[in-house]
């Protein structure tokens, strides 16, 4: 049993969350989407996922959910440390794709190849925190939480200002 759900059970009534964003969703089978695609209905949730099998994925995921998912808003978005083209690693594992290196990974993921390196245009976690707090049909709010699911998450989280906008990360 993953022990992080009951910890998300307890921190959402400590911290409600009136928008939860997971930049790294993935297919939408993962742990974290899972979790937010069922449980937070309450919350609008957004999930962002740059790699387009992935995301295709993860409409046909939500989609299969129906009215449990109204609540999600998916976007096929790369977050990066800076703005424009960067080169994004496709891997032969797909969940391992993104902005590192395949090759940078072996230490975890033994035999991880690069397949296909592919210059995609990428926004920074400030364009996206930014974005979502000046949507006009449902902003932000409070109890806003971010959620990265991916690498480099510390890299991410160093480049951004607006790390204000958000109430737990």
């Amino acid at each position: 049993m993953n022990t992080i759900i009951p910890w998300l059970e307890h921190l959402n009534v400590l911290m409600p969350s009136g928008h939860i964003a997971l930049v790294g969703a993935g297919n939408g089978k993962g742990i974290w989407a899972q979790w937010l695609a069922h449980q937070a209905s309450k919350s609008r949730v957004t999930l962002i996922e740059a790699e387009p099998l992935q995301y295709a994925t993860l409409q046909r995921t939500l989609n299969s959910l129906g009215e449990r998912a109204r609540h999600c808003e998916i976007r096929n978005t790369l977050i990066a440390t800076q703005q424009g083209a960067v080169s994004f690693f496709v891997a032969s594992s797909q969940q391992e794709s993104g902005l590192l290196e395949p090759q940078s990974l072996l230490s975890l993921w033994p035999n991880l190849q690069t397949e296909e390196i592919r210059e995609l245009s990428a926004i920074t976690l400030d364009a996206l925190l930014g974005d979502l707090s000046e949507d006009a049909e449902q902003p932000m709010g409070e109890g806003h939480w971010l959620v990265i699911d991916c690498l480099p998450a510390g890299a991410l989280l160093r480049a951004s200002s607006k790390l204000d906008l958000v109430d737990v990360v």
